[in-house]
């Protein structure tokens, strides 16, 4: 089978509608872990501060948090008479001036057990619908799968503020709905994508798409403080609420599951898009192949990459602003800019290394393999060594702010790597890998700090929270090379269903057969002149029946048929028999 050189397509100018499609999903993704994270910022004012104690290394007894580099600082500037009792005023005082001045909301008498498990109910209910998310979307619509987690999430989190006063119980019951609802987000829009996005473009619009993620929480992290402090904590649950709903109404109306679908796309755009793709989707619903996928190396290594890139960003994201506060007295959530700037580099980062690394491989400069492996060392490699510096700067907080912020801003480029590898490997089965890969990916979110609490147990050192951080960064470069060592980006042999079921391509009929000579409507395909002058294909629903057009001026000349064979005009030179 010939393939296409990406090169060699003529791409369509101008928007179309797989750039609203990318659009809506990043604003898919923003709304998601907005509704996500909100409630960390949130807790803040909702519940009544608990002190956290830490241990004085020289004497092993316990002592207030913010004490533990406040001697070190102390020392470090000369202050000889600083007591431990003056510490622990100071840190009561300095903790008093941040608190936010909640004017709305009733406080909640929770204890830190009862926090922690009411910010773990979301994981409890996102992690048992990956899979199912993934396969609904695969076999029935991936729109509708998204669409409705999105509105489901949107109305518990509505609900859930109503909830919190009337007990603890209430409250988890509508985290762990949006949990539920929300887990099929992701499986879905990859799954949506696989469909609509050309191989060249892939990496850059999925790290578009995936950067919704950071992006959404750095707004979120901006945005929730002035809703706090001016209208109260409810208020940040009732506003995300609402404008999730809003963008589950633009796509609804907007985004439709294949590009033959759409009823406003244009005939190039459309015709673009199926000849880049190509045969490696099929409409027909195949059976998931849940042994070949199990052991299939290409794809054990993308879970295994993914898994220790998450635990790497949960240990970021979850537990390291409890260091910079019980550690390093430096409370990074109430600095909104400060909280928000790891994920606006990670944005950036995402941004500039995604699509560089397509104009590399537009450009021939690069394969996609080698393509993928760059994004995600940088990735990996780069976060863990970020990591190791954050760990290794001790109480110096210029120094640990700067690391964090490119440890997480490196995670960006992963957007490029195994993440939108799945789609290279096996774009029938993307939903399901990437239930399963993501399935991995939130256990973490309770074992990393799981790990890390056994860690730092009646022991809160300098030291324990270093060991954290090197667990952290170990597992993320085993997982980087394990990638480097064992990906590949060719189609997977099981991702085709059996010979004669439906591909995406049209087989040609032989020469004389009813089938050629029959009046079935086919799609015009767009000439030299049309393409010069695509007005001339302005309207989307444009038919002609009888002899087929020529798709010559569309494919280059290097994908025209060879002796022997005969290709479809419809599947625009993709399909071939012998």
């Amino acid at each position: 089978m010939n393939k296409v050189n990406p090169e060699d397509l003529i791409k369509p100018k101008g928007w179309g509608a797989r750039h609203t499609l990318v659009l809506l999903g990043f604003m898919a993704l923003g709304a998601s872990y907005a509704m996500r994270f909100n409630l960390a910022l949130a807790i803040v004012a909702m519940v009544a501060d608990h002190p956290t104690k830490v241990v004085n290394p020289s004497s092993n007894e316990p002592v207030a948090a913010a004490a533990s580099c406040q001697q070190h600082i102390a020392k470090k500037n000369g202050v000889a008479n600083s007591s431990l009792e003056t510490m622990e005023e100071e840190s009561a005082k300095i903790a008093n001036i941040l608190r936010l001045d909640i004017l709305k909301g009733d406080k909640l008498d929770w204890t830190e057990a009862e926090q922690g498990i009411v910010l773990g109910s979301f994981f409890y209910g996102y992690v048992l619908t990956q899979i199912p998310g993934g396969l609904l979307a695969q076999r029935y619509s991936a729109k509708w799968v998204l669409g409705m987690g999105i509105l489901i999430s949107a109305i518990f989190t509505i609900i859930s503020p109503i909830t919190a006063p009337w007990g603890k119980e209430y409250f988890i019951m509508c985290r762990f709905m949006e949990g539920l609802a929300g887990g099929s987000l992701v499986p879905s829009i990859q799954v949506i994508l696989a469909k609509w996005l050309p191989p060249a473009e892939r990496s850059g619009y999925v790290s578009c798409v995936f950067s919704g993620i950071s992006v959404g929480t750095a707004i979120t992290m901006v945005v929730t403080g002035f809703i706090i402090e001016h209208l109260g904590w409810p208020s940040v649950f009732y506003v995300i609420g609402v404008l999730s709903i809003f963008h589950f109404v633009a796509w609804m109306y907007f985004v439709y599951d294949t590009p033959d679908q759409h009823p406003r796309i244009s005939v190039l755009e459309r015709e673009y898009i199926k000849a880049a793709i190509g045969p490696s989707t099929t409409k027909v619903k195949l059976p998931t192949p849940w042994k070949k996928i199990f052991t299939s190396v290409p794809v054990i290594v993308i879970f295994i990459s993914q898994t220790t890139k998450v635990w790497g960003l949960y240990t970021l994201l979850n537990l390291l602003p409890k260091y910079f506060k019980s550690v390093l007295h430096f409370d990074i959530k109430e600095n909104s800019l400060t909280s928000a700037s790891p994920q606006i580099c990670m944005f950036i980062i995402a941004t500039v290394v995604t699509h560089t690394g397509d104009w590399l491989i537009a450009k021939k400069y690069v394969s996609i393999l080698t393509s993928r492996k760059l994004c995600n060392s940088i990735a990996q490699w780069g976060s863990c060594l970020a990591m190791i510096g954050a760990a290794l700067s001790g109480c110096n907080r210029l120094w640990a702010l700067i690391f964090v912020n490119f440890a997480v801003g490196f995670m960006g480029a992963g957007f490029g790597g195994c993440l939108v590898n799945v789609i290279d490997i096996a774009p029938n089965f993307a939903g399901v890998l990437m239930g399963i890969g993501n399935t991995f990916g939130s256990v973490t979110g309770f074992v990393a700090p799981g790990v890390a609490g056994w860690i730092l147990s009646n022991n809160v050192t300098l030291e324990r929270w270093q060991i954290v951080f090197f667990i952290a960064a170990g597992l993320m470069f085993f997982g980087n090379l394990s990638y480097i060592i064992l990906a590949q980006t060719e189609e997977l042999e099981w991702n085709r269903p059996p010979p004669g079921i439906g591909l995406s391509a049209t087989p040609t009929p032989e020469p004389g057969t009813a089938e050629e000579s029959s009046d079935e409507e086919i799609p015009e395909l767009p000439k030299a002149d049309d393409i010069a002058h695509p007005a001339h294909h302005a309207h989307p629903h444009r038919r002609h029946s009888g002899a087929r057009r020529d798709s010559q001026a569309f494919i280059p000349a290097f994908n025209q048929p060879r002796a022997g064979r005969r290709y479809s005009t419809l599947s625009m030179g993709l399909s071939q028999e012998s």
